[in-house]
């Protein structure tokens, strides 16, 4: 406990300007009647889950979500393909990503191809692009990318989740063991919302946001906000 207790005080220490600069990127883009688009691999993918159909989240996410590269449509192989580059242009193609929105990406490695590719392709596409990767990670370890280049190399905001290179928490003397990458990630991104949804408020926009289905007209409520995602979410 005390070691994630001290990673998000580092992270709230030090990355409190770039979860500014990324709120204020979506925020934008929430005033805009734009979409937030959010992208990972592997166990990164959580976090999109983690914002997407959310009571008390936002109603404009459009996660991308691919079964090549969910650990629970093969753990092996969705490693494997995250090293291939090339392979999200496929993935991304199969998606309505708009220029002047803003995609999200997580990687806390960010050495593999698919995430940098991902960054570079929404960055033609005239998105911004908002990485949320481990600089700790990318100093120590080399990129597996063609460029040469990390995903906090490819990316307009730049958010540190402040993980050691390995993912691993707790020092056990012959090894190391517990990630915790989630966690922080989680709180950058919930920090980071919670900052769209007080500038959209504050700008006489009601954001969207989605209530629990299992409070009493919960579902109802959520049934109307959606109603304008439709199409534009593909995964509702």
């Amino acid at each position: 406990m005390n070691t994630i207790d001290s990673i998000l005080k580092r992270i709230k220490e030090t990355q409190k300007s770039n979860i500014k600069e990324a709120s204020n990127l979506m925020a934008k883009a929430v005033k805009d009647n734009n979409m937030l688009h959010f992208f990972g691999c592997g166990h990164s993918l959580m976090l999109c889950e983690e914002v997407f159909y959310r009571a008390g989240g936002l109603a404009c996410v459009n996660p991308i979500f691919d079964t090549a590269l969910m650990v629970q449509h093969g753990a092996i192989k969705s490693s494997m393909v995250e090293k291939q580059e090339g392979y999200v242009k496929w993935v991304l193609d199969r998606y309505e990503l708009k220029k002047r929105e803003v995609i999200t990406i997580f990687s806390t490695s960010g050495r593999n191809p698919v995430p940098i590719d991902a960054a570079l392709s929404c960055k033609e596409k005239g998105l911004k692009v908002i990485g949320v990767t481990s600089v700790e990670y990318s100093e120590k370890s080399k990129s597996r990318h063609s460029s040469g280049k990390h995903l906090c190399d490819v990316c307009d905001v730049v958010i540190d989740n402040c993980i050691g290179y390995g993912d691993a928490l707790l020092d056990y003397g012959n090894f190391e063991a517990v990630p915790g990458s989630t966690i922080a990630g989680s709180f950058i991104i919930n920090s980071v919302i919670a900052d769209v949804i007080e500038k959209v408020k504050k700008s006489g926009m009601i954001p969207p946001i989605l209530i629990s289905g299992n409070v009493d007209g919960g579902s109802e409520h959520n049934r109307n906000i959606l109603e304008k995602y439709m199409g534009k979410v593909k995964h509702l």
